[in-house]
């Protein structure tokens, strides 16, 4: 018997002979019994995946106050634990000593530029491009790792913590994953470099530094920081990709990142002074908000889950203007991506 009540001896009498049907039912029946613990298995494996990412960015703002410190909460190590923890597919061509290396070094050169006296947008065109050089040369998509880099840029806000708080949270990130490979939790994959020539990635680069350059020109010229936010220009170069599989959801993707903004608002603007919670538990009730609307939509979006965490270490005046920001940016990005960046690549290419 099959839960729900369906017999297996019903469609057993049409297509078994009488002899082997009480063999062939006891077989079917101890399939299905299989196939349903292993649903259960996976979905439970799955859980706990998602309660890793929400520990670890509990973790993150938990250590940011323990010591003062708000460049521990880092944003985009949401979105990486997403893509390494959650995600059992290849996100990104990248392995963990890559992983570290990249984070760790494009913090570096953020703060660097941060404490130079370059203009603004050269500050940005700068360490983007300093970053593709290095993603190309160590042949790697971690696209994420521009985040690292442009954040401090972007806020106006560093010290020479923040490169070291990145290394720790990218080994931390890094030691997860291992250890969720080792208890069988997610498969390891390895590591697949980038399939483009030097030569292909160099010219999609300059390419994409044009695109960003301009629209950080704008928004700086009209002082709208939100639009150029790090994990929106990360979403905008995911989506140049044109072999990409979010291209197919345009609207979907802009209506979490959305969501997104919207529940970061939520927490940091009403759990915390409205309902009394401490920052540590808003993180976790807003990740975990985030994760029931990306099983909802069937639809991980790594970026979307930065977003969240942004309102933690933003100084906003108005508070609406962060969510409308990211909406018609993500927006402006996805329908630059899709109208420029064309060009068929060969399938299974990053």
């Amino acid at each position: 018997m099959i839960k729900g009540g369906i017999r297996l001896e019903m469609y057993a009498t049409f297509f078994v002979p009488r002899r082997w049907r009480s063999k062939f039912v006891r077989q079917l029946d101890n399939e299905m019994e299989t196939l349903l613990k292993n649903s259960r298995n996976a979905v439970f494996r799955l859980l706990l995946r998602e309660a890793s990412v929400i520990l670890v960015g509990m973790l993150m703002v938990g250590v940011a106050l323990l010591l003062g410190r708000q460049e521990f909460i880092f944003p985009e190590l949401a979105a990486l634990s997403i893509g390494c923890l959650v995600i059992v597919k290849r996100v990104w061509c990248v392995d963990r000593w890559r992983t570290v290396v990249l984070l760790t070094g494009a913090a570096l050169l953020g703060t660097l530029l941060f404490y130079s006296s370059l203009p603004f947008i050269a500050k940005i065109a700068l360490g983007f491009s300093s970053v593709a050089l290095l993603l190309i040369l160590l042949r790697s998509s971690l696209y994420p790792a521009l985040s690292a880099c442009l954040l401090p840029l972007v806020l106006n806000e560093s010290s020479w913590v923040y490169p070291l708080a990145v290394f720790l949270l990218a080994l931390l990130l890094v030691g997860m994953q291992w250890l969720m490979e080792k208890l069988h939790l997610r498969t390891a994959l390895p590591f697949r470099p980038v399939a483009r020539t030097v030569h292909e990635r160099i010219i999609r680069a300059v390419y994409l530094l044009i695109v960003v350059t301009i629209v950080v020109s704008v928004a700086a010229f009209f002082e709208q920081r939100f639009f150029i936010l790090p994990p929106l220009i990360v979403l905008f170069v995911e989506f140049s990709r044109p072999e990409a599989g979010l291209r197919k959801a345009p609207f979907l993707i802009t209506v979490l990142m959305a969501v997104a903004a919207l529940l970061g608002n939520f927490g940091k603007l009403f759990l915390e002074p409205f309902l009394g919670l401490s920052p540590v538990l808003s993180m976790g009730s807003v990740l975990l908000l985030l994760f029931v609307v990306f099983s909802t939509s069937k639809r991980y979006f790594a970026p979307a889950a930065a977003i969240a965490v942004l309102p933690q270490i933003l100084q906003q005046d108005n508070w609406y203007l962060f969510p409308i920001e990211v909406t018609l940016a993500t927006a402006l990005f996805i329908a630059i991506a899709l109208l420029f960046f064309r060009a068929k690549r060969t399938a299974g290419q990053n």
